[in-house]
């Protein structure tokens, strides 16, 4: 930092003179009043967009785990911080009633068997006297046609017949019933079995007990809904943070974005991580509308744990090695009585380039557009109606009237107008002011693109290495 004081020495010659001038544009009750500048250089570095906010850090995986039946806890397994892999015992509940269902179940389905045997035995013995009763019935209406044997023989041969057949079908129905009966007590034993096998409570997943809410001893009702006994974290060499972005930032958010943050537990430690994911879904707390970004980062020290607040800062654009200045330098203005005026030949140079920027509007568009005749006219009064003002203002001329072409366009020329302008955004016009060789602040006009809350990136040539812009001012009263 420099600092030089404006009517400090009278007595130097030209110095003198000038520091007069200083105060006698100034106000009657601020003539002891001296003014010292604060400046700084052009320096080379990065210069990095951030957007911070805060998040949780949570497991990349979490089951909550439950019972699906009721009873007395008869024994624990893993307790708190236990690593487990999927499979894994975590409890068991007492199982003797449910071994008591899985064994009556288990005799309906050997009864159910049985009955089988005995219909199947049932069915052969049908058809034998099926058979049988077919011989008879040839028989006697052999005999009957011959006119041997009585017509009530052969109308018994008959009968005999059709009840050896449906006796059959009866056996063969009851075969079906006992079938399904065995396949049904085939399935309360599964279920049975099933349930003996619920009793041991068991990782779905690998990874660590986070949470353990039940005792030996205590007694699980399964009803509705299943009870948490335990919950598990998946592999925590792998975390991810939720954070919350407010919609004024998200815009700038995007996958794959580098994160660095830092939880309260290791002041001065930074981890880094990236944005895996934009949640579409809002919400809203006093009218503030933020959106959820996920962050994944490495955790293979283990250090970060389930919980803790990361402190974030999503880094949306950076630049390595640029020329940067003091982002309090475009932010500055003089008092308007010690702002050097500007030159003749610079203000003539700044206006007529103003004004050539302007004209240039409509000759750039029509040429990237292909504006057509219509549409060139009505820019032509846009242009007109900025520069009338005054021709001091054509920067802000210039400005006014691209912002408003889009009402001229049609939707694929506005497509590629805001392209363009999107892309330029990356490179503005700003005003810094530096000391004059007189010693007074002296307005520049400057290229800059990137800025962080330190510095801002400096595009163009406009200043000097040697140069040093003034980022702030203050009061001092002579003695």
């Amino acid at each position: 930092m420099k600092r030089r004081i404006i009517g400090l020495v009278t007595c130097f010659g030209g110095l003198g003179a000038i520091a007069y001038v200083a105060l006698a544009y100034a106000k009657p009750q601020a003539k002891n009043t001296v003014y010292i500048f604060e400046t700084a250089s052009v320096t080379k570095g990065d210069v990095r967009r951030l957007i911070a906010t805060t998040g949780a850090i949570k497991p990349r995986e979490t089951v909550q785990i439950g019972s699906e039946v009721s009873g007395r806890i008869k024994e624990i397994i893993s307790d708190f911080n236990a690593p487990v892999k999927a499979g894994d015992v975590l409890a068991i509940i007492d199982p003797k009633t449910f071994e008591a269902k899985a064994m009556q179940a288990k005799a309906d389905l050997l009864s159910a068997e049985a009955s089988l045997v005995t219909i199947d035995a049932t069915i052969r013995k049908a058809k034998s006297q099926l058979a049988n009763a077919e011989k008879a019935n040839e028989r006697n209406q052999a005999l009957g046609q011959k006119g041997i044997a009585a017509r009530a023989n052969v109308d018994g041969s008959e009968r005999d017949l059709h009840v050896a057949r449906a006796e059959v079908d009866i056996s063969k129905g009851n075969l079906e019933v006992a079938k399904a009966m065995v396949a049904q007590k085939t399935a309360l034993l599964q279920q049975a079995q099933i349930d003996v096998d619920r009793t041991y409570i068991r990782s779905p997943i690998s990874g660590i007990v986070m949470h353990r809410s039940v005792d030996v001893g205590q007694t699980v009702a399964a009803s509705l809904q299943a009870p948490e006994l335990f919950r598990i974290a998946g592999d925590l060499s792998s975390i991810h943070i939720e954070a919350q972005v407010s919609e004024v930032d998200i815009g700038a958010v995007a996958k794959g974005q580098s994160v660095s943050f830092h939880v309260d537990a290791y002041p001065g430690r930074v981890f880094s991580g990236k944005v895996e994911q934009i949640r579409l879904s809002p919400a809203s707390a006093d009218s503030v509308v933020t959106y959820g970004v996920i962050i994944t980062a490495d955790n293979g020290t283990r250090a970060l744990f389930p919980g803790m607040t990361a402190h974030v800062q999503i880094e949306t654009a950076s630049r390595k090695d640029v020329s940067r200045i003091d982002v309090s330098a475009i932010r500055f203005s003089p008092p308007k009585q010690l702002a050097a005026a500007p030159s003749e030949s610079g203000d003539q140079a700044e206006e007529a380039s103003a004004k050539a920027d302007v004209n240039t509007v409509v000759r750039r568009w029509t040429r990237r557009l292909q504006l057509d005749a219509e549409q060139v006219a009505k820019l032509n009064a846009l242009v007109k109606s900025a520069t009338d003002i005054s021709s001091k203002e054509g920067a802000s001329a210039k400005s006014r009237v691209e912002s408003q072409i889009a009402a001229v366009l049609r939707p694929d020329q506005l497509a590629e107008y805001e392209a363009y302008r999107g892309a330029r955004q990356s490179s503005q016009r700003a005003m810094v002011w530096v000391l004059s060789p007189s010693g007074l602040p002296e307005k520049r006009s400057v290229k800059v693109g990137l800025s962080d809350t330190k510095f801002v990136e400096l595009t163009g040539n406009e200043l000097k290495s040697d140069e040093a812009v003034i980022v702030r001012s203050r009061k001092a009263k002579l003695q």
